[in-house]
């Protein structure tokens, strides 16, 4: 635009007749002046339609850029406004979360502590039973152990004592009921 204004200054200005070293001739410098003129408007004339169609086309597309950028204005108002009432709703929400962590950790604590105890339950009860099964297992191999060396003892103290035909009597009488003993019985 800048460049248009210059020119037709350029032309208007009567200087330029004069920095050709001739004098000032107003009937040239006119006749310049109405050329150029009937050059711009043939131009003009020419290309008027071409002209119009590019204006018309530019309002239509600055109109259309108008619109999209007003649409994105809108949308970006509205994404504003729900980014700012989440922004809001950020402390509620990350108390909540907090809250919902806290209730979480409590229930899995209270679900970690009963596995606990039931375990620990199962192993009471298991230990029991072994120690249980060690004990009746010892019982048993003290039995018989001690059995046999009992009932050799008190044969031999019994033979001492007695009289032949009587000590051979009690001591059958005594083994006899000695190997009708089931280590169950003597243990309680």
């Amino acid at each position: 635009m800048r460049i248009v204004i210059f020119t037709l200054l350029g032309l208007l200005t009567p200087s330029l007749a004069f920095a050709s070293g001739s004098s000032f001739d107003a009937l040239t410098f006119w006749g310049f002046v109405v050329n150029f003129l009937v050059l711009v408007g043939l131009v003009v004339f020419l290309t008027r339609k071409k002209i119009q169609g590019f204006f018309a086309h530019r309002s239509w597309s600055v109109g259309k850029e108008l619109e999209e950028a007003q649409a994105v204005y809108t949308e970006a108002q509205e994404l504003l406004k729900t980014y700012e009432e989440r922004i809001g709703d950020l402390d509620a929400e990350s108390q909540k979360i907090l809250a919902q962590f806290r209730a979480d950790g409590e229930s899995e604590k209270k679900r970690i502590i009963e596995e606990a105890q039931r375990e620990s339950g199962r192993l009471q009860k298991e230990a029991q039973f072994r120690i249980q099964q060690e004990a009746k297992n010892a019982r048993e191999r003290l039995l018989k152990e001690v059995v046999p060396i009992a009932l050799e003892q008190a044969e031999e103290a019994i033979k001492g004592r007695l009289d032949g035909t009587t000590r051979d009597r009690l001591i059958a009488e005594g083994i006899e009921q000695l190997k009708q003993i089931k280590p169950e019985q003597v243990i309680h």
